[in-house]
C-alpha cells in the first residue's frame, strides 16, 4: 500500500502591486539600436554596472554628438 499524499496548502494570491504612473515625456521618444559585440557590450556593463547601461551609453553618444558639433 502506498501512503495517502498530502494535501498541499494553496496561498492565496498576492495582489500585484500598482505601477507607479510614469511623468509624460516633454518631447516624443524613439528607439535607437545598434549592434556591437559581445566584448563591447561586456567592457560598457564593466564600466557602468548592469543598471545604467544605457544612460552610460546615452551619454556617451550625446557627448560625442556635441563634440562633432563644435568641430565643424
Amino acid at each position: 500500500m502506498s501512503k495517502p499524499k498530502s494535501k498541499r496548502q494553496v496561498k492565496p494570491a498576492s495582489e500585484p502591486k500598482p505601477q507607479e504612473p510614469q511623468p509624460p515625456s516633454l518631447e516624443p521618444m524613439c528607439v535607437f539600436a545598434f549592434r556591437l559585440s559581445h566584448a563591447d557590450r561586456d567592457a560598457i556593463h564593466a564600466t557602468a554596472g548592469r543598471v545604467r547601461a544605457t544612460q552610460f551609453v546615452h551619454a556617451a553618444v550625446m557627448a560625442a554628438v556635441e563634440k562633432a558639433k563644435v568641430t565643424k
